[in-house]
Protein backbone atom coordinates (compact mmCIF):
# COMPACT_ATOMS: atom_id res chain seq x y z
CA UNK A 1 0.00 0.00 0.00
CA UNK A 2 0.83 3.72 -0.28
CA UNK A 3 1.57 4.00 3.03
CA UNK A 4 3.86 1.35 3.36
CA UNK A 5 5.67 2.43 0.59
CA UNK A 6 5.85 5.58 1.74
CA UNK A 7 7.51 4.39 5.13
CA UNK A 8 10.04 2.02 3.40
CA UNK A 9 11.31 4.28 1.47
CA UNK A 10 12.04 6.84 3.97
CA UNK A 11 13.61 4.24 6.25
CA UNK A 12 15.44 1.81 3.92
CA UNK A 13 18.69 3.94 4.43
CA UNK A 14 18.27 5.10 8.35
CA UNK A 15 20.56 2.68 10.39
CA UNK A 16 17.98 3.46 13.43
CA UNK A 17 14.56 4.03 12.74
CA UNK A 18 11.07 4.03 14.29
CA UNK A 19 7.62 3.02 12.96
CA UNK A 20 4.89 4.46 14.51
CA UNK A 21 1.85 2.71 12.95
CA UNK A 22 -1.20 2.45 14.69
CA UNK A 23 -2.72 -1.07 15.08
CA UNK A 24 -4.14 -3.00 11.95
CA UNK A 25 -1.83 -0.64 9.52
CA UNK A 26 0.88 -3.23 8.31
CA UNK A 27 4.20 -2.53 9.80
CA UNK A 28 4.93 -5.82 9.84
CA UNK A 29 5.18 -6.01 5.93
CA UNK A 30 7.80 -2.78 6.19
CA UNK A 31 9.57 -4.53 8.32
CA UNK A 32 9.60 -8.03 6.36
CA UNK A 33 10.56 -5.74 3.17
CA UNK A 34 13.08 -3.74 4.85
CA UNK A 35 14.59 -7.55 5.61
CA UNK A 36 14.48 -8.47 2.42
CA UNK A 37 15.94 -5.46 1.12
CA UNK A 38 18.91 -5.31 3.27
CA UNK A 39 19.30 -9.17 3.20
CA UNK A 40 19.91 -8.94 -0.97
CA UNK A 41 22.52 -5.51 -0.31
CA UNK A 42 24.33 -7.83 2.13
CA UNK A 43 24.29 -5.97 4.62
CA UNK A 44 22.30 -8.64 6.99
CA UNK A 45 21.74 -12.27 7.33
CA UNK A 46 19.85 -12.16 10.75
CA UNK A 47 16.29 -10.68 11.92
CA UNK A 48 15.66 -11.04 15.47
CA UNK A 49 12.01 -9.42 16.89
CA UNK A 50 11.35 -8.84 20.02
CA UNK A 51 8.27 -8.12 21.08
CA UNK A 52 5.34 -7.70 23.80
CA UNK A 53 3.29 -10.31 24.85
CA UNK A 54 3.99 -13.56 24.86
CA UNK A 55 2.62 -14.68 21.67
CA UNK A 56 3.19 -12.31 19.30
CA UNK A 57 5.92 -13.45 18.58
CA UNK A 58 4.07 -16.43 16.61
CA UNK A 59 2.10 -13.88 14.84
CA UNK A 60 5.13 -12.65 13.31
CA UNK A 61 6.29 -16.15 12.48
CA UNK A 62 2.69 -16.49 10.82
CA UNK A 63 3.04 -13.60 8.50
CA UNK A 64 6.01 -14.16 7.40
CA UNK A 65 5.97 -15.75 4.44
CA UNK A 66 3.31 -14.23 3.08
CA UNK A 67 5.58 -11.45 2.12
CA UNK A 68 9.40 -12.53 2.43
CA UNK A 69 9.78 -12.83 -1.74
CA UNK A 70 9.72 -16.79 -2.77
CA UNK A 71 13.31 -16.59 -4.48
CA UNK A 72 14.91 -16.05 -1.19
CA UNK A 73 16.09 -18.24 1.36
CA UNK A 74 14.88 -18.14 4.67
CA UNK A 75 14.53 -20.10 8.06
CA UNK A 76 12.74 -19.03 11.28
CA UNK A 77 11.87 -20.37 14.66
CA UNK A 78 9.35 -18.95 16.89
CA UNK A 79 10.22 -18.88 20.78
CA UNK A 80 7.75 -21.31 22.70
CA UNK A 81 8.24 -20.30 26.64
CA UNK A 82 9.80 -23.15 28.29
CA UNK A 83 10.43 -25.27 26.14
CA UNK A 84 13.68 -23.60 23.88
CA UNK A 85 16.32 -25.70 26.58
CA UNK A 86 15.60 -29.16 25.34
CA UNK A 87 17.65 -30.57 23.46
CA UNK A 88 15.80 -30.51 20.12
CA UNK A 89 15.26 -26.68 20.60
CA UNK A 90 19.10 -26.37 20.76
CA UNK A 91 19.38 -28.48 17.67
CA UNK A 92 17.18 -26.01 15.96
CA UNK A 93 19.01 -23.04 17.29
CA UNK A 94 22.48 -24.26 16.14
CA UNK A 95 21.09 -25.24 12.90
CA UNK A 96 19.23 -22.16 12.38
CA UNK A 97 22.80 -20.41 13.60
CA UNK A 98 24.34 -22.39 10.76
CA UNK A 99 21.81 -21.69 8.16
CA UNK A 100 23.07 -20.30 4.61
CA UNK A 101 20.59 -17.43 4.12
CA UNK A 102 18.06 -14.99 6.13
CA UNK A 103 17.89 -16.51 9.56
CA UNK A 104 14.98 -14.79 11.60
CA UNK A 105 14.33 -15.39 14.85
CA UNK A 106 11.18 -14.16 17.08
CA UNK A 107 11.30 -13.77 20.42
CA UNK A 108 8.76 -12.52 23.35
CA UNK A 109 10.53 -9.81 25.58
CA UNK A 110 9.87 -11.77 28.87
CA UNK A 111 12.07 -14.46 27.32
CA UNK A 112 15.19 -12.06 26.06
CA UNK A 113 15.16 -10.95 30.05
CA UNK A 114 15.86 -14.29 31.04
CA UNK A 115 19.58 -15.44 31.22
CA UNK A 116 18.97 -18.16 28.59
CA UNK A 117 16.87 -15.97 26.28
CA UNK A 118 19.51 -13.29 26.03
CA UNK A 119 22.44 -15.55 25.49
CA UNK A 120 20.68 -17.22 22.44
CA UNK A 121 20.56 -13.46 21.41
CA UNK A 122 23.92 -12.83 21.88
CA UNK A 123 24.76 -16.02 20.32
CA UNK A 124 23.20 -14.93 16.79
CA UNK A 125 24.55 -11.36 16.90
CA UNK A 126 27.46 -12.71 17.44
CA UNK A 127 28.19 -15.45 15.44
CA UNK A 128 25.92 -14.03 12.30
CA UNK A 129 27.09 -11.50 9.82
CA UNK A 130 25.03 -8.49 10.75
CA UNK A 131 21.53 -8.25 12.25
CA UNK A 132 18.71 -6.21 11.79
CA UNK A 133 17.10 -6.40 15.97
CA UNK A 134 13.65 -4.68 16.36
CA UNK A 135 11.15 -4.36 19.33
CA UNK A 136 7.73 -5.13 18.77
CA UNK A 137 5.18 -2.95 20.78
CA UNK A 138 8.36 -0.91 22.20
CA UNK A 139 6.63 0.62 25.24
CA UNK A 140 8.00 -2.82 27.11
CA UNK A 141 10.96 -1.18 27.22
CA UNK A 142 10.06 1.91 28.74
CA UNK A 143 11.41 1.89 31.90
CA UNK A 144 14.73 2.81 32.01
CA UNK A 145 15.61 0.93 35.44
CA UNK A 146 14.44 -2.56 34.41
CA UNK A 147 16.07 -5.72 33.29
CA UNK A 148 14.56 -6.21 30.40
CA UNK A 149 15.31 -2.35 28.59
CA UNK A 150 18.95 -2.47 30.48
CA UNK A 151 19.17 -6.12 28.33
CA UNK A 152 17.65 -4.37 25.22
CA UNK A 153 20.10 -1.08 25.50
CA UNK A 154 22.81 -3.52 25.57
CA UNK A 155 21.81 -6.13 22.69
CA UNK A 156 21.48 -2.77 20.45
CA UNK A 157 25.02 -1.83 21.29
CA UNK A 158 26.77 -5.02 19.93
CA UNK A 159 28.96 -4.40 16.46
CA UNK A 160 27.59 -6.90 14.58
CA UNK A 161 23.47 -4.90 15.02
CA UNK A 162 23.49 -3.34 11.69
CA UNK A 163 20.20 -1.80 11.39
CA UNK A 164 17.24 -1.10 14.97
CA UNK A 165 13.75 -0.49 14.35
CA UNK A 166 10.79 0.43 17.07
CA UNK A 167 7.48 -0.09 16.19
CA UNK A 168 4.77 0.99 18.40
CA UNK A 169 1.22 2.28 17.45
CA UNK A 170 0.74 4.00 20.90
CA UNK A 171 4.55 5.27 21.82
CA UNK A 172 3.29 7.87 23.84
CA UNK A 173 0.12 7.39 25.01
CA UNK A 174 0.92 7.02 29.11
CA UNK A 175 3.26 10.64 28.40
CA UNK A 176 6.32 11.71 26.95
CA UNK A 177 8.52 9.22 29.61
CA UNK A 178 7.63 6.51 27.72
CA UNK A 179 9.90 7.54 24.84
CA UNK A 180 13.21 7.64 26.34
CA UNK A 181 14.08 4.40 26.44
CA UNK A 182 13.16 2.95 23.68
CA UNK A 183 14.54 5.74 21.20
CA UNK A 184 17.63 5.30 23.41
CA UNK A 185 17.66 1.55 22.03
CA UNK A 186 18.24 2.95 18.41
CA UNK A 187 19.98 5.82 19.30
CA UNK A 188 20.95 7.98 22.89
CA UNK A 189 21.44 11.03 21.02
CA UNK A 190 18.25 11.39 18.89
CA UNK A 191 16.36 12.72 21.78
CA UNK A 192 19.38 14.66 22.82
CA UNK A 193 19.48 14.13 26.08
CA UNK A 194 22.44 10.77 27.12
CA UNK A 195 20.05 10.08 30.14
CA UNK A 196 16.21 9.88 31.25
CA UNK A 197 16.74 12.40 34.54
CA UNK A 198 17.76 15.39 31.93
CA UNK A 199 15.09 14.40 29.39
CA UNK A 200 12.54 14.09 32.34
CA UNK A 201 13.50 17.30 33.85
CA UNK A 202 13.19 18.85 30.41
CA UNK A 203 9.59 17.85 29.86
CA UNK A 204 7.92 17.56 33.41
CA UNK A 205 6.62 20.59 35.16
CA UNK A 206 7.03 19.75 38.66
CA UNK A 207 6.20 20.95 42.34
CA UNK A 208 7.08 20.24 45.70
CA UNK A 209 5.02 17.72 47.35
CA UNK A 210 4.63 16.25 50.80
CA UNK A 211 3.91 12.50 51.78
CA UNK A 212 2.70 10.87 55.17
CA UNK A 213 5.01 12.30 57.34
CA UNK A 214 6.44 15.13 56.13
CA UNK A 215 8.72 13.36 53.58
CA UNK A 216 9.24 16.06 50.21
CA UNK A 217 9.22 15.16 46.72
CA UNK A 218 9.00 16.55 43.43
CA UNK A 219 5.56 15.91 41.85
CA UNK A 220 4.58 15.50 38.05
CA UNK A 221 1.95 18.27 37.59
CA UNK A 222 2.38 18.52 34.05
CA UNK A 223 4.55 18.41 30.61
CA UNK A 224 6.30 20.80 28.66
CA UNK A 225 8.12 21.35 25.60
CA UNK A 226 5.84 18.51 23.62
CA UNK A 227 6.32 20.58 20.64
CA UNK A 228 9.92 20.52 20.62
CA UNK A 229 9.70 16.46 21.12
CA UNK A 230 7.26 15.64 18.54
CA UNK A 231 10.25 18.21 15.86
CA UNK A 232 12.81 15.60 17.51
CA UNK A 233 10.51 12.41 16.59
CA UNK A 234 10.10 13.26 12.86
CA UNK A 235 13.28 13.33 12.10
CA UNK A 236 13.93 9.53 12.71
CA UNK A 237 10.32 8.16 12.51
CA UNK A 238 7.03 7.89 10.32
CA UNK A 239 3.48 8.24 11.90
CA UNK A 240 0.82 6.05 10.28
CA UNK A 241 -2.85 7.26 11.27
CA UNK A 242 -5.26 4.65 10.51
CA UNK A 243 -7.81 7.15 9.52
CA UNK A 244 -5.56 8.73 7.16
CA UNK A 245 -4.97 5.75 5.01
CA UNK A 246 -8.21 3.61 5.36
CA UNK A 247 -11.52 4.04 3.84
CA UNK A 248 -13.20 2.08 7.02
CA UNK A 249 -15.99 3.84 8.69
CA UNK A 250 -15.02 5.42 12.09
CA UNK A 251 -15.78 3.85 15.04
CA UNK A 252 -18.80 4.41 17.30
CA UNK A 253 -18.28 5.56 21.04
CA UNK A 254 -21.52 5.37 22.93
CA UNK A 255 -21.89 5.56 27.13
CA UNK A 256 -24.61 3.17 28.54
CA UNK A 257 -25.07 4.02 32.05
CA UNK A 258 -26.22 2.19 35.22
CA UNK A 259 -27.70 2.98 38.82
CA UNK A 260 -25.99 0.95 41.67
CA UNK A 261 -28.53 -0.37 43.99
CA UNK A 262 -29.24 1.47 47.45
CA UNK A 263 -26.73 -1.07 49.14
CA UNK A 264 -24.39 -0.39 46.94
CA UNK A 265 -24.82 3.88 46.69
CA UNK A 266 -24.55 2.87 50.05
CA UNK A 267 -21.02 1.50 50.53
CA UNK A 268 -19.79 3.83 47.71
CA UNK A 269 -20.68 7.09 49.60
CA UNK A 270 -18.90 5.83 52.87
CA UNK A 271 -15.90 4.49 51.25
CA UNK A 272 -15.46 7.49 49.50
CA UNK A 273 -16.23 9.83 51.98
CA UNK A 274 -13.87 8.25 54.15
CA UNK A 275 -11.33 8.23 51.69
CA UNK A 276 -11.98 12.13 51.49
CA UNK A 277 -11.57 12.78 54.95
CA UNK A 278 -8.82 11.15 55.26
CA UNK A 279 -6.98 13.53 52.96
CA UNK A 280 -6.33 16.38 55.38
CA UNK A 281 -3.95 17.96 52.68
CA UNK A 282 -1.58 14.81 53.01
CA UNK A 283 -0.35 14.31 49.50
CA UNK A 284 -0.98 9.97 49.37
CA UNK A 285 1.83 7.84 47.08
CA UNK A 286 0.31 7.07 43.75
CA UNK A 287 0.03 3.44 44.67
CA UNK A 288 -1.96 4.39 47.26
CA UNK A 289 -4.16 6.75 45.25
CA UNK A 290 -4.61 3.87 42.65
CA UNK A 291 -5.51 1.48 45.25
CA UNK A 292 -8.60 3.32 46.73
CA UNK A 293 -10.07 4.07 42.87
CA UNK A 294 -9.91 -0.24 42.58
CA UNK A 295 -11.81 -0.09 45.84
CA UNK A 296 -14.34 2.26 44.39
CA UNK A 297 -14.37 0.28 40.98
CA UNK A 298 -14.91 -2.60 42.75
CA UNK A 299 -17.70 -1.55 45.08
CA UNK A 300 -19.81 -0.10 41.70
CA UNK A 301 -18.78 -3.57 39.94
CA UNK A 302 -21.06 -5.16 43.39
CA UNK A 303 -18.09 -6.74 45.23
CA UNK A 304 -15.22 -5.68 47.39
CA UNK A 305 -12.33 -7.96 48.12
CA UNK A 306 -11.48 -7.27 52.13
CA UNK A 307 -7.87 -6.24 52.06
CA UNK A 308 -5.33 -8.42 54.18
CA UNK A 309 -2.60 -6.89 53.28
CA UNK A 310 -0.29 -5.24 50.99
CA UNK A 311 3.07 -4.39 49.88
CA UNK A 312 4.17 -2.41 46.40
CA UNK A 313 4.49 -4.32 42.99
CA UNK A 314 8.68 -5.32 42.75
CA UNK A 315 7.37 -5.87 39.09
CA UNK A 316 6.73 -2.59 38.39
CA UNK A 317 7.79 -0.47 40.92
CA UNK A 318 9.40 2.28 37.88
CA UNK A 319 6.30 2.40 35.91
CA UNK A 320 3.58 2.48 38.79
CA UNK A 321 2.09 -0.83 37.70
CA UNK A 322 1.15 0.42 33.84
CA UNK A 323 1.01 -3.17 31.43
CA UNK A 324 2.13 -5.06 34.76
CA UNK A 325 0.51 -8.78 34.97
CA UNK A 326 1.86 -9.42 37.89
CA UNK A 327 -0.43 -6.84 40.00
CA UNK A 328 -3.26 -5.99 37.57
CA UNK A 329 -2.01 -2.62 37.34
CA UNK A 330 -2.06 -1.50 40.43
CA UNK A 331 1.19 -0.89 41.17
CA UNK A 332 0.81 -2.45 44.75
CA UNK A 333 -0.18 -6.65 45.37
CA UNK A 334 -3.10 -6.72 47.32
CA UNK A 335 -3.51 -9.94 49.72
CA UNK A 336 -7.75 -10.52 49.56
CA UNK A 337 -9.78 -13.11 51.22
CA UNK A 338 -12.90 -14.60 50.07
CA UNK A 339 -15.02 -12.41 47.58
CA UNK A 340 -17.93 -10.37 48.97
CA UNK A 341 -20.57 -9.49 47.24
CA UNK A 342 -22.06 -6.01 48.63
CA UNK A 343 -25.71 -6.48 47.30
CA UNK A 344 -25.81 -10.69 47.07
CA UNK A 345 -29.88 -9.61 45.48
CA UNK A 346 -29.08 -7.78 42.61
CA UNK A 347 -25.75 -6.61 40.08
CA UNK A 348 -26.88 -3.46 38.49
CA UNK A 349 -23.58 -4.19 36.15
CA UNK A 350 -23.98 -7.43 34.95
CA UNK A 351 -28.04 -6.92 34.23
CA UNK A 352 -26.84 -4.05 31.99
CA UNK A 353 -24.49 -6.38 30.12
CA UNK A 354 -27.06 -8.65 29.63
CA UNK A 355 -29.97 -6.15 28.20
CA UNK A 356 -26.97 -4.83 25.57
CA UNK A 357 -26.14 -8.34 24.77
CA UNK A 358 -29.45 -9.47 24.19
CA UNK A 359 -30.21 -6.71 21.95
CA UNK A 360 -27.01 -7.20 20.06
CA UNK A 361 -27.11 -9.87 17.27
CA UNK A 362 -23.09 -9.77 16.06
CA UNK A 363 -19.63 -10.96 18.04
CA UNK A 364 -18.56 -9.10 20.66
CA UNK A 365 -15.31 -8.52 22.43
CA UNK A 366 -16.24 -7.87 26.11
CA UNK A 367 -13.20 -6.46 28.24
CA UNK A 368 -12.77 -6.12 31.57
CA UNK A 369 -10.17 -4.70 34.25
CA UNK A 370 -10.33 -7.70 36.98
CA UNK A 371 -10.52 -11.35 36.69
CA UNK A 372 -13.84 -11.09 39.05
CA UNK A 373 -15.23 -8.62 35.91
CA UNK A 374 -14.38 -11.11 33.69
CA UNK A 375 -16.31 -14.21 35.06
CA UNK A 376 -19.25 -11.74 35.82
CA UNK A 377 -19.57 -10.61 32.09
CA UNK A 378 -19.34 -14.32 30.93
CA UNK A 379 -21.93 -15.05 33.05
CA UNK A 380 -23.76 -12.20 31.88
CA UNK A 381 -23.58 -13.44 28.01
CA UNK A 382 -24.68 -16.65 29.28
CA UNK A 383 -28.04 -14.79 30.58
CA UNK A 384 -28.45 -13.24 27.48
CA UNK A 385 -28.39 -16.77 25.38
CA UNK A 386 -25.32 -16.34 23.87
CA UNK A 387 -21.94 -18.25 23.90
CA UNK A 388 -18.77 -16.86 25.47
CA UNK A 389 -15.34 -18.11 26.15
CA UNK A 390 -12.72 -16.59 27.90
CA UNK A 391 -9.08 -15.13 27.63
CA UNK A 392 -7.33 -14.21 31.05
CA UNK A 393 -4.33 -15.22 33.62
CA UNK A 394 -7.17 -17.48 35.22
CA UNK A 395 -6.89 -20.08 32.32
CA UNK A 396 -3.68 -21.90 31.43
CA UNK A 397 -1.77 -20.52 27.92
CA UNK A 398 -3.56 -23.55 25.77
CA UNK A 399 -7.10 -22.62 26.45
CA UNK A 400 -6.30 -19.04 25.62
CA UNK A 401 -5.39 -19.59 22.68
CA UNK A 402 -8.28 -22.28 21.81
CA UNK A 403 -10.57 -19.64 23.26
CA UNK A 404 -8.98 -17.21 20.34
CA UNK A 405 -9.37 -19.67 17.73
CA UNK A 406 -13.10 -20.36 18.54
CA UNK A 407 -13.90 -16.71 18.48
CA UNK A 408 -12.09 -16.26 15.39
CA UNK A 409 -13.50 -19.37 14.25
CA UNK A 410 -17.24 -18.56 14.48
CA UNK A 411 -17.64 -21.14 17.43
CA UNK A 412 -18.30 -18.68 20.28
CA UNK A 413 -20.57 -15.19 20.12
CA UNK A 414 -18.36 -14.00 22.95
CA UNK A 415 -14.50 -13.32 24.02
CA UNK A 416 -14.24 -11.98 27.44
CA UNK A 417 -10.93 -10.41 28.79
CA UNK A 418 -8.73 -8.80 30.55
CA UNK A 419 -7.52 -5.23 29.78
CA UNK A 420 -4.37 -5.94 29.63
CA UNK A 421 -4.37 -9.97 28.93
CA UNK A 422 -2.26 -10.85 25.68
CA UNK A 423 -6.05 -10.53 23.54
CA UNK A 424 -5.21 -6.72 23.52
CA UNK A 425 -2.18 -6.74 21.60
CA UNK A 426 -0.81 -8.37 18.12
CA UNK A 427 -4.31 -10.30 17.71
CA UNK A 428 -7.21 -9.77 15.28
CA UNK A 429 -10.02 -9.63 16.08
CA UNK A 430 -11.49 -8.24 13.11
CA UNK A 431 -14.90 -10.77 13.54
CA UNK A 432 -16.26 -8.84 15.91
CA UNK A 433 -18.91 -5.86 15.55
CA UNK A 434 -18.44 -4.32 19.20
CA UNK A 435 -16.31 -3.89 21.89
CA UNK A 436 -17.86 -3.34 25.24
CA UNK A 437 -16.00 -1.98 28.35
CA UNK A 438 -17.23 -3.55 31.16
CA UNK A 439 -14.73 -2.03 33.24
CA UNK A 440 -12.08 0.53 32.43
CA UNK A 441 -8.66 1.30 33.64
CA UNK A 442 -6.66 4.56 33.40
CA UNK A 443 -3.90 3.34 30.90
CA UNK A 444 -4.41 4.80 27.47
CA UNK A 445 -2.10 2.57 25.81
CA UNK A 446 -3.92 -0.77 27.29
CA UNK A 447 -7.47 1.07 26.41
CA UNK A 448 -6.52 2.24 22.49
CA UNK A 449 -4.80 -1.06 21.83
CA UNK A 450 -7.62 -3.50 22.92
CA UNK A 451 -9.75 -1.06 20.88
CA UNK A 452 -8.09 -1.35 17.27
CA UNK A 453 -8.05 -5.39 17.51
CA UNK A 454 -10.79 -5.15 15.43
CA UNK A 455 -9.97 -2.98 12.77
CA UNK A 456 -8.96 -3.60 9.47
CA UNK A 457 -7.80 -1.30 6.54
CA UNK A 458 -10.79 -3.17 4.58
CA UNK A 459 -13.43 -3.16 7.12
CA UNK A 460 -17.28 -1.84 5.85
CA UNK A 461 -18.62 -1.60 8.87
CA UNK A 462 -18.49 0.54 11.86
CA UNK A 463 -17.49 -0.93 15.41
CA UNK A 464 -19.54 -0.22 18.18
CA UNK A 465 -17.98 0.94 20.94
CA UNK A 466 -19.61 1.14 24.05
CA UNK A 467 -19.06 2.01 27.35
CA UNK A 468 -20.62 0.74 30.68
CA UNK A 469 -21.00 3.33 33.33
CA UNK A 470 -21.92 3.36 36.71
CA UNK A 471 -23.75 6.97 37.51
CA UNK A 472 -22.02 9.25 39.38
CA UNK A 473 -19.09 6.93 40.07
CA UNK A 474 -14.91 6.87 39.38
CA UNK A 475 -16.26 5.60 36.02
CA UNK A 476 -16.84 8.88 34.90
CA UNK A 477 -13.62 10.12 35.93
CA UNK A 478 -11.61 7.17 34.15
CA UNK A 479 -12.93 8.34 30.97
CA UNK A 480 -12.07 12.06 31.78
CA UNK A 481 -8.52 10.77 32.61
CA UNK A 482 -7.92 9.15 29.67
CA UNK A 483 -9.04 11.60 27.20
CA UNK A 484 -6.71 14.36 28.63
CA UNK A 485 -3.64 11.44 28.36
CA UNK A 486 -5.19 11.23 24.35
CA UNK A 487 -4.60 15.55 24.15
CA UNK A 488 -1.08 15.06 25.36
CA UNK A 489 -0.06 11.99 23.47
CA UNK A 490 -1.54 13.59 19.99
CA UNK A 491 0.78 16.62 20.74
CA UNK A 492 3.95 14.58 20.95
CA UNK A 493 3.00 12.50 18.05
CA UNK A 494 1.33 15.05 15.93
CA UNK A 495 -1.86 13.72 15.38
CA UNK A 496 -5.12 16.11 15.07
CA UNK A 497 -7.29 16.88 18.08
CA UNK A 498 -10.61 14.47 17.28
CA UNK A 499 -13.38 13.53 19.78
CA UNK A 500 -13.60 10.37 21.50
CA UNK A 501 -15.12 8.27 23.66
Amino acid sequence: MRHQQAALEESLGRREFALFFEQRCGKTKVVIDTASYHFQCGTIDTVIVIAWPNGVQHVWAEEWPKDWPNELPYKLIAWRSGKMQSATAKEQLRALWAFNGLAVLTMNCEAMATDWGEKVIRGFIERRQGTLLVADESSWAKAPNSARTKRLLALGRMPNVKLKRILDGTPADEGPFDLYSPCAFLNPNLLGFQNFYFFKMHHAVMVDGFAAGGKRFKQVVGYRNLEELNRKLSTFSHRVRRADVSDAPPKLYESRYFQMSDTQQAVYNDLRDEYIAHLSGVELPVAEVLKRMTRLQMVARNYWPPEEGGEPCPYCIDTIGVDCEHCGGLGVKITVSKLERIDPDVNPAQEALTSELASYPGPTVIWARFRQDVTDALEASAQAGRKAVRFDGSVPSAEREEAYRAFRAGEADDIVATIRSGLSRGRDLTRARAMIYYSNEFSLRARRQSEDRAESLGRTFSTDVIDLIAEGTRDVDVITALREKKSIAEIIVGDPAEKWI
